[in-house]
């Protein structure tokens, strides 16, 4: 049997909350980081194909900031896709260098709900969900 990809999730929670905030027992979480460790562990380097991709705040209201790590130059592209598979907007397409990238989404445009965000990086994807909401 073949196995598939190995995925570290990294999850910091909204210190900011109060128990009003929601219903008892629910955890919002500030910022969620996934990252794809097929290749090494979640403490040593990021991997040679794949990117760390965290999408902050999540939830988000108007915009959030999706961040990534290259951990060489390579071919990548950003997309983002509604509950129904409609790629709602597509972002730097293109090579780019090693290092840290990152842009804020603008989603005023958009209705609340979830959305997938995809990064492909020479080929291989990474995925990660993050809900709007309205305020």
């Amino acid at each position: 049997m073949t196995e598939g990809p190995i995925f570290h999730l990294a999850l910091s929670r909204d210190t900011n909350e109060t128990p009003e905030d929601d219903y008892p027992g629910d955890v919002w979480f500030s910022a969620i980081s996934i990252r794809n460790t097929s290749q090494g562990s979640s403490a040593g380097p990021a991997p040679e194909h794949g990117a760390d991709l965290v999408v902050y705040p999540a939830p988000f209201g108007q915009e959030t900031s999706i961040r990534y790590t290259l951990p060489k130059a390579a071919d990548v592209s950003v997309g983002i896709f509604d509950v129904q598979g409609r790629l709602v907007e597509q972002f730097l397409p293109g090579f780019q260098t090693g290092g840290v990238h990152a842009f804020k989404w603008d989603a005023r445009g958009c209705s609340q709900g979830l959305y997938l965000i995809k990064l492909v990086v020479d080929g291989t994807p990474s995925k990660i969900k993050t809900i709007k909401i309205d305020q």
